[in-house]
């Protein structure tokens, strides 16, 4: 099986141990400053990543980040203690697309290159279907 890890944040503990994205928002974005080599014209999947990078808070969509890499989860795991284990092979199953960020983006942009990130955007609205997650893992 290949695997994505997510730290749970609360609001996905509270309901559940599922994954929640932060706002229903289209996972598309417009342009907006600073322009650089990612920068498309218009509203894009590629603008949506740019922004997901660098401003999430300000600009919340579908997108939920994830990381090829356990040990990356396991630092962002600290707080709450819990790491989603997701079989990245059900993601097509079920309708969930997933944007490489270093295959999507120019360098400069990604803000945290050691985080391996994957965006999971769900087509449909509210929370990823709980069937993608293999295991919870408590790492206390």
């Amino acid at each position: 099986m290949n695997f994505l890890y997510r730290a749970l944040n609360e609001k996905e503990i509270e309901s559940g141990n599922i994954l929640v994205p932060k706002s229903s928002n289209e996972f598309s974005g417009s342009l907006y400053p600073p322009f650089t080599p990612s920068a498309d014209v218009g509203n894009s999947t590629r603008n949506a990543i740019k922004n997901h990078q660098t401003c999430s808070n300000t600009f919340p969509s579908k997108g939920i980040s994830t990381t090829a890499n356990y040990e990356i989860a396991l630092g962002y795991a600290k707080t709450n203690k819990l790491i989603a284990i997701i079989n990245r092979d059900l993601l097509k199953k079920y309708s969930i697309e997933q944007y490489v960020v270093k295959e999507n983006i120019h360098s400069d942009d990604i803000t945290k290159h050691q985080d391996d990130e994957v965006i999971l955007v769900y087509k449909q609205t509210g929370a990823l279907p709980k069937a993608i997650i293999h295991e919870i893992k408590n790492i206390t």
